[in-house]
């Protein structure tokens, strides 16, 4: 805890967070405002500046920060979809013309075998 409180300049006894509950019917927004107001009142600043070193999040900005984070997730994992099928449709496109390749010699060099071994006209013969 000395070495949190050494790095964040967090003093015992602080809290890192606090949630509020409200009742039914109160408005959110002109609570965190009043909160933050109150805060700035009476906490000290950060030495040197003159900015607060807290914050205060209403749970809608939380709502949308949750829905940003997980619009970027979603988005990488789009990306890697678009990559894996990319990918996947390469190798398969490259089987099936090594496959057709590997028919098509096949199919012409057997027979062709074939008929070499026999005499000329007894190969026109055979496959007229």
């Amino acid at each position: 805890m000395n070495i949190y409180q050494d790095i964040t300049g967090e003093k015992r006894g602080t809290a890192a967070y606090a949630m509020v509950k409200l009742e039914d019917g109160v408005d959110e927004n002109a609570v965190a405002e009043n909160i933050e107001e109150a805060l700035r009142e009476t906490r000290k600043r950060r030495s040197g500046t003159d900015e607060a070193d807290f914050s205060v999040i209403a749970s809608e900005k939380m709502g949308a920060i949750a829905v940003n984070i997980l619009d970027v997730i979603q988005l990488v994992i789009f990306g890697f979809v678009g990559i894996a099928i990319i990918v996947g449709g390469i190798g398969i496109s490259l089987v099936g013309l090594v496959f057709s390749f590997i028919v098509g010699c096949v199919s012409g060099v057997l027979p062709a075998r074939a008929v070499a071994k026999l005499k000329p006209v007894e190969a026109l013969r055979r496959y007229e």
